[in-house]
């Protein structure tokens, strides 16, 4: 993968960095890692040590490194002082736009076109500059949406995610080797290198290319000068990291309906040649839940090993030109050990938040739900006849926290009493909705379902866009009427 004038250019950089004369390739080729299959180079300065990352697998880290102090610059004994880096690779996420690569290839594509240009043409710069709004915006509300992404960063400051510090979050979107990343900064105590409390201060950076999420993430505890140069430490990191093959795979052009594609003209899901056309019963004791898969959807293979999968207990969706829709459940364990801590409420005051986030301009509107009765269980879907407007808040009033009391007055959250599915009495019954207009994707409705037994809670999330609500609404109401509490020992 990587050649010897290419390792010499990283060397010399590090030399650069540390005031140093560069080493010959042959003597720091230990300190650079790479992966031909997960596409990257990582490397890392000379006084670094390589760690085992067995103990980090469940986030999907690949590489892990760490600089460990043994005196400082003063002369004294180092207590737990050093830095660390470790660099996560997965699958992209299905929340995230799936037309993201083909906005990150355009971009490429203009600015490889302005490459040999001198003048570059001032309609070929605006063109860039649009595509990389467009970029920069998909990327950074995503992350901004989607904290379950932060959790490499964050989870070295508490084991609680409640306690987390807040991560502060560029506002514009940075290059990391050539590619647009949103960068992710902490400044809070936590337990360095030895476990000794201390001040930290943490980045990470997230990026998408060739159908691949990495997050490279660092933390340093240094003295209050950092004389022993930490920050330049993870500033050569940083800047020397390279993903060598930078093309981004666009998405394939959907296939005609009724086509050799597969897929159904009238509804748009896999046609009858496709493994997943079928309609299937999902049961899954460990989980506790029986559900109904239509046929028009298809669902993803889930990885429970993985951070980002690990309290998945479904995931379907379906797709035809522009419009998509997404329904999956999430089941959290009460009381369990080494369980993620979920607290409903504090959860749904995060759904009105992070809404206004990705739809920040136009209407903003929810529909109700029907009452809870034998004809229209809890879950039902809500009438979609009966949109009702709501106001956004005004300027100075955008960060302000909202109840959960503020969303069953705007009518947005609603919760219902006595709910029993089979033989299980629920509690904390709460069903959300809200819809809106998604910039450059057209109408975004979201429906989520939360309920506790006494060992789970489990939340039913459905988003819909564009045309994703017309074409498959009795899919999506026949997977949501489907769900039922399945006991392991019954």
């Amino acid at each position: 993968m990587r050649s010897p004038q290419r390792l010499a250019t990283a060397l010399g950089l590090a030399a650069l960095v540390f005031g140093a004369a560069p080493v010959p390739a042959s003597a720091g080729a230990e300190r650079i890692h790479d992966n031909d299959e997960l596409n990257f180079e990582l490397r890392v300065p000379d006084t670094w040590n390589w760690l085992d990352v067995a103990p980090f697998k469940a986030m999907n880290v690949v590489e892990a490194a760490e600089r460990r102090l043994t005196q400082l610059a003063d002369g004294t004994a180092a207590d737990g002082q050093g830095a660390r880096v470790m660099l996560s690779v997965q699958g992209v996420p299905a929340t995230l736009n799936a037309d993201y690569e083909t906005f990150l290839r355009t971009w490429q594509d203009l600015e490889a076109q302005a490459k040999p240009l001198d003048p570059v043409p001032p309609d070929l710069i605006q063109k860039i500059a649009a595509a990389r709004e467009l970029l920069e915006k998909t990327l950074q509300e995503w992350v901004e949406t989607h904290p379950e992404h932060w959790d490499l960063l964050l989870s070295r400051f508490d084991r609680d995610p409640k306690r987390w510090p807040k991560p502060e979050i560029d506002g514009q979107a940075i290059d990391l080797a050539g590619i647009p990343a949103v960068r992710l900064k902490v400044t809070a105590p936590c337990a360095n290198l030895t476990g000794v409390v201390g001040p930290c201060e943490g980045r990470m950076f997230l990026f998408v290319v060739r159908k691949r999420l990495y997050r490279l993430a660092m933390w340093k505890w240094a003295t209050p000068k950092d004389r022993e140069h930490l920050r330049d430490d993870l500033d050569m990191i940083e800047l020397s990291f390279d993903v060598p093959k930078k093309e981004a795979i666009p998405k394939k052009p959907d296939a005609p309906k009724g086509g050799d594609g597969g897929m159904d003209g009238a509804n748009g899901g896999p046609g009858p040649d496709k493994p997943d056309a079928k309609k299937e019963v999902l049961k899954d004791l460990t989980f506790g839940f029986e559900v109904v898969k239509p046929a028009k959807f298809t669902a993803r293979e889930l990885d429970r090993s993985t951070q980002a999968d690990r309290v998945l207990g479904f995931e379907f969706k379906a797709q035809s030109g522009g419009s998509d829709v997404f329904v999956d459940l999430q089941v959290y364990w009460i009381g369990r050990a080494g369980a993620t801590a979920f607290d409903i409420k504090s959860y749904l005051t995060g759904l009105w938040t992070g809404f206004l986030k990705q739809h920040p301009e136009g209407l903003i509107a929810t529909f109700p739900f029907p009452p809870v009765s034998v004809r229209s269980p809890f879950l039902s879907l809500p009438d979609m006849t009966k949109k009702k407007e709501l106001k956004r808040p005004p300027e100075a009033d955008k960060d302000k926290t909202v109840t959960v009391g503020d969303m069953k007055e705007a009518g947005v959250a609603a919760e219902s009493k006595g709910i029993k599915m089979g033989t299980e009495s629920m509690h904390e019954t709460w069903r959300w909705c809200m819809t809106g207009n998604e910039p450059r994707r057209g109408e975004d409705t979201q429906v989520q379902y939360c309920f506790s037994t006494g060992e789970r809670t489990f939340v039913i999330r459905v988003t819909a866009r564009k045309d994703g609500w017309t074409i498959w609404k009795d899919d999506i109401a026949e997977v949501v009427r489907s769900f039922t509490i399945k006991d392991p020992a019954k």
